[in-house]
C-alpha cells in the first residue's frame, strides 16, 4: 500500500499565493524570446545576439570579446526602439520609405564604412536603419503630430535583463538593484 501525504491546510494557505504569483508574473514580466518590441513588432534576441557577434566580428576579428557589456546591448536595442517608433510615425503619417532613401542609406554606410566588411545580416540591418531615420528628416516638414507624442502613446516593451525603455532620455536604463 502507498501512503500519501496530505499537505496541511496552513501549507496550502501559504504555498497557493506564493505559486500564484510566481506563474502570474512570469507570464507577463519577460518575453524570452524578444529583447524588445514596439506595438507589435518585436525585436527578437536571435537578432540581437546575432547582430552584436557580426558586428564585433567585423570590427576587429582578432579582438572580439567574449562577453559584451550590458551597455552595448542597451544601446543597440535602444536605437531600435527609436528607428521602430520613427518607422511606426512615418507609417502613420502615410510615408513610406522608399528605394532611393535605401539608395542613400546605403551610399552612406558605404563611406563610413570605409572599407570594413560587415556581414549581409548587420548591412541590412543597418541599411533599414539609416532610411528610416533619412525617411523621416525628408519629410519632417508635412508632420501632423510629433514623434515625441506619437512615441509617448506607444507601448514600448524591453525585456528586463537588458533594462527599460526611458522616453525622457530616449535610452535604455538598467534596472535599479
Amino acid at each position: 500500500m502507498i501512503r500519501r501525504r496530505r499537505p496541511s491546510a496552513l501549507a496550502l494557505a501559504v504555498l497557493l499565493p506564493l505559486a500564484a504569483a510566481t506563474v502570474s508574473s512570469c507570464a507577463t514580466f519577460t518575453d524570452n524570446a524578444n529583447a524588445a518590441r514596439v506595438g507589435e513588432v518585436e525585436f527578437p534576441r536571435a537578432d540581437l545576439e546575432r547582430y552584436l557577434a557580426d558586428a564585433l566580428e567585423a570590427r576587429d576579428a582578432a579582438d572580439v570579446p567574449d562577453e559584451v557589456s550590458g551597455e552595448l546591448y542597451r544601446q543597440v536595442i535602444g536605437s531600435w526602439i527609436f528607428d521602430e517608433l520613427v518607422r511606426q510615425f512615418l507609417a502613420e503619417q502615410g510615408i513610406e520609405i522608399t528605394e532611393a532613401d535605401r539608395a542613400a542609406a546605403a551610399e552612406q554606410l558605404d563611406l563610413q564604412l570605409d572599407g570594413l566588411e560587415l556581414s549581409d545580416f548587420v548591412r541590412d540591418y543597418e541599411i533599414d536603419s539609416l532610411s528610416t531615420r533619412l525617411a523621416f528628416e525628408n519629410a519632417s516638414a508635412s508632420f501632423e503630430g510629433t514623434l515625441l507624442d506619437f512615441a509617448d502613446d506607444s507601448t514600448v516593451y524591453v525585456d528586463p535583463l537588458y533594462g527599460y525603455w526611458d522616453l525622457d532620455s530616449g535610452a535604455i536604463r538598467p534596472m535599479a538593484s
